[in-house]
C-alpha cells in the first residue's frame, strides 16, 4: 500500500500560500498533484472616509492515485481545502 507523504502535502500548501498567482505541483512519480491559489481584495470608499473591508481567500486542491488497494483497482483520493478571512475597519 502506498502512503501520502506529509512532507509532499505541506509543500503543496506552502506553494499555494507563497504567491497570489495560481500554482500547480506534481510528485516525481505523478501520483500526487496539488493546485492552489491565494487572493486578496481590498475595498474602500471613493472619498477615503468611512468603512472599508478586506477579504483574503485561499484554496488548495489535491489528488492522490493509490492504484490497487485490496480487491479494488484504480483507487484515488482527492480533497479541497478552502480558507477565508474577512476584515472591516473604519477609515477616518
Amino acid at each position: 500500500m502506498k502512503t501520502i507523504s506529509c512532507k509532499s502535502l505541506l509543500a503543496g500548501i506552502g506553494m499555494a500560500l507563497a504567491s497570489t498567482a495560481g500554482h500547480a505541483w506534481q510528485s516525481k512519480d505523478g501520483s500526487l498533484t496539488a493546485h492552489g491559489f491565494v487572493e486578496h481584495a481590498n475595498y474602500t470608499r471613493f472619498n477615503g472616509v468611512g468603512v472599508a473591508k478586506a477579504r483574503t481567500r485561499g484554496q488548495l486542491e489535491w489528488a492522490k492515485d493509490i492504484g490497487a488497494f485490496g480487491p479494488f483497482r484504480n483507487v484515488s483520493i482527492a480533497g479541497t481545502l478552502r480558507g477565508s478571512y474577512d476584515s472591516v475597519y473604519d477609515l477616518n
